[in-house]
């Protein structure tokens, strides 16, 4: 009886998180339970037609990844419209959720953020990286992808790019997947500096929010 109710699970050596899952476990661990472990969604989808927020930003995350950054301005609509009926899941999209992202989808690719961006010969997208960070008998590995990475006048600069609008109550959970991208950056590129820039698309302000770590 002892053996099997006063067992305990020996304590992990190794611990692997997305930005995104650190950030929910650092907010709230019961939170994380349920929505990491358990696999419970916060906003199940409608009854009504359409997708749930998470899936929208699947559908412009990978939009932004495939857009030709040589595109010009007039065939930007139409090439928009084309590249979010081919990712996964569009076709559940109502007309009024595909004509939304198509013009938030617009509005960034042309603004000065951009622009500035598509135009500078060290642009990636979608960077993988994997961080190794060393405990008290415990290592935690962060794996995951950082949207965009640049160099600019000498600075690793690193966008993550959010379809939603911002929410300064919300903020303090930008912070951790931030530290954690800018650690990335800074460790890949041997670099004492990183600037790390949100920019939420609904919000339509580039950047939102804007960290420099050292």
């Amino acid at each position: 009886h002892t053996r099997v109710w006063g067992w305990t699970p020996p304590r992990p050596r190794l611990v692997e998180l997305s930005p995104t899952s650190l950030a929910t476990l650092a907010k709230c661990v019961r939170y994380f339970f349920l929505h990491e472990i358990v696999g419970l969604e916060e906003q199940p989808p409608g009854q009504e037609g359409g997708l749930p927020a998470v899936d929208k930003g699947r559908i412009v995350h990978g939009v932004l990844e495939r857009v030709p950054l040589d595109l010009s301005p007039e065939h930007l609509p139409a090439h928009l419209r084309a590249l979010i009926l081919r990712e996964a899941g569009a076709y559940l999209l109502t007309a009024e959720e595909l004509d939304e992202i198509a013009r938030d989808l617009q509005h960034y690719l042309q603004s000065i953020s951009w622009q500035s961006l598509r135009s500078n010969p060290t642009l990636q997208r979608e960077v993988p990286f994997s961080l190794l960070i060393q405990g008290d008998g415990l290592e935690l590995s962060v794996q995951g992808r950082m949207d965009a990475v640049a160099v600019l006048e000498g600075v690793p600069v690193v966008v993550d790019h959010k379809y939603a609008h911002f929410d300064r109550d919300k903020e303090v959970g930008y912070e951790v997947p931030m530290a954690v991208y800018g650690l990335a950056a800074m460790r890949a590129l041997q670099s004492p500096r990183v600037e790390v820039r949100l920019n939420f698309l609904r919000t339509r302000v580039y950047p939102t929010e804007t960290r420099v770590l050292s």
